[in-house]
């Protein structure tokens, strides 16, 4: 057939409408207890939703993060402190997720005679070169969104954080602190 020209994923559905809905609460108070000793606890709450051209209703909700912090005084002057902390902290997902993954994309193979891609090579017939010659001539990909686990969840990890700070003279601070992070869950496109 001479040469044949090929286009490898051309898009047939470039713009897609996609919406996002983001919902965070988060309540925190401090408790001191005497003179040294202080507490932060905490919990935020957060709720996501997207919405892609295939999928309109894709939800992550209940994502209850609890929090809390100590600090306790190690001198009456302030001057040194033995702290602590634990979190729990949820990723927002990009709106990629709804552009690709609850979208249809579109997105085309396809093989032509011509290089202004007005003749199409009709399906079954053998082209291209010796020992690699292809009967398949249009492919379309993406036409639905994708299966998405219906019990998906977002992503989440934990933190907890300890450490200690002395200031030996005023404008010098030294100190030790320990950072231990987990990811517990993973989701991603």
């Amino acid at each position: 057939f001479g040469r044949i020209y090929r286009v490898a994923q051309a898009g047939l559905n470039p713009a897609r409408t996609t919406k996002q809905q983001y919902t965070a609460l988060f309540v925190q108070d401090t408790w001191k207890i005497g003179n040294r000793l202080t507490i932060n606890p905490g919990i935020r709450y957060e709720q996501q939703t997207l919405q892609g051209t295939a999928v309109d209703d894709f939800t992550l909700d209940n994502n209850w993060a609890p929090r809390v912090g100590a600090t306790f005084s190690l001198t009456s002057d302030n001057r040194g402190k033995v702290y602590g902390h634990y979190g729990r902290y949820f990723a927002r997902l990009p709106n990629d997720l709804a552009a690709r993954a609850l979208s249809a994309d579109q997105l085309i193979t396809a093989d032509y005679f011509d290089e202004g891609l007005t003749t199409p090579i009709p399906e079954g017939v053998p082209a291209g070169p010796e020992g690699k010659q292809t009967t398949t001539h249009f492919s379309l990909l993406g036409a639905t969104a994708d299966v998405i686990d219906p019990d998906a969840r977002s992503t989440v990890f934990t933190e907890a954080v300890t450490g200690v700070e002395y200031e030996p003279i005023a404008g010098l601070n030294v100190g030790a602190r320990y950072v231990y992070r987990n990811l517990d869950r993973l989701l991603e496109d």
